[in-house]
């Protein structure tokens, strides 16, 4: 058995260390494969950092650019080609914010391909944003932006996150409301985009709000728009952003109100908006929402053109110049105030400012057409009419490129008009034909947006029915699985109890059995033990008796041995043995009192002081003296008990011998105090003699009953104070010890707390 037993211990051992060689192999392989990824991913991350770092400077975009190169360089080192998809995805936004955006696209593409191929749709989703970021936000790009922001919201969805498919589809929804493309599907965008933030819990809500708020005005459903513009001003106030995003969120909200008429929440929200672009200091934000102050005062809360004009000259004189369409809408203001208050020769001035304006091709078509409004409406006025058909003509042909219904209304109508003052009747007849059809397509363009914007409703609250109704029936089902479930687990829970029942019960049988033979046994040990135990205890206190009383014989054997000796001597040497005498008595009453009683661990100090005193007094026949003792009932241990009665000897026989010369009367009091609160023993012997030398108070040595009082104070862990003024007093200071032992003595001590 034994050999048995060896061979599988060497067997065992043997196979340990086969398994800690193969993982000591792997380990080191893996921190191979580690070193290489954590040093990539460090380079990503201080990449990213100078990246997006605050502040961003052209050192920062060098040092990002540094990092992503390394980063890509060490991916293609390795032949990793997620690494090198990411690395480039990198370089692609370092390369956009330094300007290098046709750098940017290739390393884009690069990227979206790897992903494409490894179907990694976040990775393809964060790229195609990236790509999206690389077409910059004007009408040309829009179909552009639109196509890419709706892939990547698809790449999204394929890769399961919720959170970026929300944030896609508020990117489409926004550039589908800014180009003004299909706005019934960018409502319905935005709202799945809304759901979706609403499902992962995403608190920041009020940017798809305020878009959802636009696209509605747009469509004309004022009501709609101002409930979402609140809830965006509500959600944004509640989280405290203080962002151009509020001040954008505030305009909105102010041009509805402005569309729908009310022109006093309009000039509040604008308000408010200036508010946060001056805390900005967005010169070119608080530019445009002065301007649309300016022109909603003059034109529609109240007909002021003077105050119009007075408004337009301080904007222009504090912000003219910053912003191009503010100071287009600004300088339009003039040119018509100055018309309506016929003052043409300022409103010339004005208008040529205007017209000098750099308008390059990229404009939008409505910074145009604002111009070219100003001019039309002032060479009418002035009955130019040649100069009023040339920006006409102009105005048309963008209105009719840009599929503008209202603007190609207005002009119709202008052209009625230019007819009519140059006498062309029949030209001006066919124009107001075509104002009426335009206006009455206008009206049908709205009819039909009221329609879309209804049947987006209605799509909306049936898609809702349908999910609660789903989600009710996919209620009941579950809670009748559920039950069903609950049923049976119920019955197999009652056949599982019953039998755990029966066998615990049994078990349990079986326990009481076992406890009770088993206790037999152990109260059988236990008794016997305990007899043995109380033998060798009383043996042990009998031998100790026998220990002390021999201790006694000998000390009293010490002290007839001085008694004889004495008879030869006189003077000191005969002082010596007696002290010698006194000393041995003390402990020699220790023991006997030991011997004497049941406790042969401590001694009752009150009784061994009696007697100790008693037998001093006999010892010193002829003198008059009374004594006086204050004890309480202290109980010490041998070790404390032996140094008192020492201490005790030698005060009371120096007070004996010293203290009452020429045989004066004099009185000694002894008194042993225990503190209520604490361990604290005091122990104070005084006289009213003629006291001790100066010098033995002030610390110097003395004689030898001195200096045994102090050891024995150290011993004892305590302090002696010695005072001479009127007669000795010794007070000794120390902590009682409580004795844990057997009977017999053999203890251990420790201090009581």
């Amino acid at each position: 058995m034994n050999v048995r037993f060896s061979l599988l211990i060497c067997l065992l051992f043997s196979v340990f260390q086969s398994s800690d060689a193969l993982c000591q192999n792997h380990s080191s392989k893996k921190n191979f494969v580690t070193a290489d990824s954590i040093g990539w991913v460090k380079l990503m991350k201080f990449g990213n950092h100078f990246l997006f770092r605050p502040g961003e400077t052209a050192s920062d975009l060098k040092q990002a650019m540094i990092f992503a190169e390394k980063a890509n360089g060490l991916a293609e080192r390795l032949n990793k080609p997620a690494w090198q998809a990411d690395a480039n995805l990198l370089l692609a936004r370092i390369n956009r914010e330094a300007g290098r955006t046709q750098e940017a696209l290739p390393m884009i593409e690069k990227a979206l391909a790897y992903y494409k191929k490894s179907g990694n749709f976040l990775g393809e989703g964060n790229a195609l944003l990236e790509k999206r970021s690389q077409y910059p936000l004007s009408e040309q790009n829009c179909k552009e932006r639109i196509m890419i922001a709706r892939q990547a919201a698809a790449a999204f969805h394929n890769a399961g996150s919720k959170k970026d498919e929300a944030d896609a589809l508020k990117e489409l929804g926004d550039i589908m409301q800014f180009c003004v493309v299909d706005l019934p599907e960018a409502l319905t965008i935005l709202k799945r985009s809304l759901a979706l933030y609403k499902e992962v819990n995403f608190k920041e809500l009020h940017g798809v709000y305020d878009l959802i708020g636009s696209v509605y005005s747009n469509l004309g459903a004022y009501d709609e728009a101002i409930e979402y513009g609140l809830l965006a001003v509500k959600t944004a106030e509640g989280l405290g952003d203080s962002t151009m995003q509020l001040c954008t969120i505030y305009v909105r909200l102010a041009l509805t109100y402005f569309q729908q008429g009310d022109y006093n929440l309009c000039n509040h929200y604008h308000q408010k908006a200036l508010n946060v672009a001056i805390d900005h200091k967005d010169n070119s934000t608080i530019a445009y929402i002065v301007a649309n102050l300016a022109y909603a005062t003059a034109f529609y809360e109240k007909v002021d053109y003077r105050a119009a004009i007075d408004n337009a000259l301080g904007s222009l004189e504090k912000y003219g110049g910053i912003d191009l369409s503010s100071t287009i809408m600004l300088y339009s203001i003039l040119v018509l105030s100055y018309d309506k208050l016929g003052m043409h020769a300022m409103s010339e001035v004005y208008l040529k400012k205007l017209l000098d304006l750099n308008l390059d091709d990229q404009s939008f078509h409505n910074v145009t057409q604002s111009v070219l409004t100003a001019a039309i409406k002032h060479y009418l006025a002035t009955r130019q009419y040649g100069l009023a058909r040339k920006y006409l003509t102009s105005f048309m042909q963008v209105a009719k490129q840009t599929n503008k219904t209202r603007e190609v209304s207005l002009g119709y109508f202008w052209s009625f008009q230019l007819d009519s003052a140059r006498g062309n009747y029949i030209s001006a007849i066919g124009h107001y034909q075509n104002f009426k059809k335009s206006q009455d397509s206008l009206y049908s363009v709205q009819k039909q947006k009221q329609v879309a914007t209804l049947n987006v409703r209605f799509d909306m609250e049936r898609k809702d029915r349908e999910l609660q109704i789903r989600s009710q029936n996919v209620s009941l089902l579950t809670k009748k699985s559920a039950l069903q479930q609950e049923l049976l687990q119920k019955a197999q829970t009652n056949r599982n109890i019953t039998a755990a029942f029966l066998g615990l019960s049994v078990l349990f049988l079986g326990l009481l059995f076992n406890r009770y033979k088993t206790k037999q046994r152990t109260n059988l040990a236990i008794a016997e033990n305990n007899r043995v135990l109380q033998k060798m205890v009383s043996e042990r206190e009998w031998l100790v008796r026998e220990l002390h009383h021999r201790v006694k014989n000998n000390l009293q054997t010490i002290m007839s041995l001085l008694e004889s000796q004495s008879v030869y001597l006189r003077d000191d040497a005969l002082e010596a043995i007696k002290e010698s005498q006194h000393r041995v008595q003390a402990m020699s009453l220790i023991h006997q009192k030991l011997y004497l009683t049941d406790n042969l661990a401590t001694i009752d100090m009150s009784n061994y002081i009696w007697d100790l005193t008693d037998y001093l007094l006999e010892s010193f026949p002829g003198r008059s003296c009374r004594l006086s003792l204050e004890l309480d009932p202290i109980t010490l241990d041998v070790g404390q008990a032996i140094p008192i009665g020492l201490i005790l000897n030698e005060a009371i026989t120096n007070s004996l011998k010293y203290a009452f010369p020429n045989g004066r009367d004099g009185s000694i009091k002894v008194v042993l105090k225990k503190d209520e609160y604490s361990s604290k023993v005091t122990l104070s012997i005084t006289d009213d003699g003629i006291g001790m030398p100066q010098e033995y108070m002030s610390g110097k040595p003395g004689s030898m009953g001195l200096k045994l009082i102090h050891g024995l104070a150290g011993e004892l862990g305590g302090k002696v104070q010695l005072s001479g003024d009127a007669g000795t007093e010794i007070t000794l200071e120390f902590d009682q010890r409580i004795t844990f032992g057997q009977p017999g003595g053999l203890e251990q001590e420790m201090p009581i707390s």
